[in-house]
């Protein structure tokens, strides 16, 4: 699936208020700081991180990926940047491969 329609269902789906509202418990797959964040467009003591949100009964329901700024805001574009996302028992991953003509 391509990250542009894995967003898209993302951000149209109650996910990103469930996290927000702390009602999806998170779970680092990573967590360190950048240590080249000007490469990404950061500023220094700016955090990669990959979690997984878990539900209630601990099944994970979305992983996302962010850089977590020094104050505790969000880089990039804002919000986090969904990867993989269950729906039942499909799980979508996002496609996190450029076209060859931007390469």
């Amino acid at each position: 699936m391509s990250a542009c329609e894995m967003r898209r269902l993302f951000n149209n789906s109650p996910l990103l208020q469930m996290i927000t509202q702390a009602r999806l418990r998170p779970h680092y797959l990573r967590n360190n700081h950048l240590k080249e964040p000007e490469r990404v467009n950061e500023p220094l003591c700016t955090w990669g991180q990959t979690i997984r949100y878990l539900d209630d009964q601990g099944q994970w329901v979305v992983e996302v990926s962010r850089y977590f700024r020094t104050g505790g805001r969000i880089g990039g574009s804002g919000q986090p940047d969904p990867k993989r996302l269950r729906i039942g028992n499909l799980i979508l991953i996002a496609d996190t491969q450029f076209p060859a003509e931007l390469r």
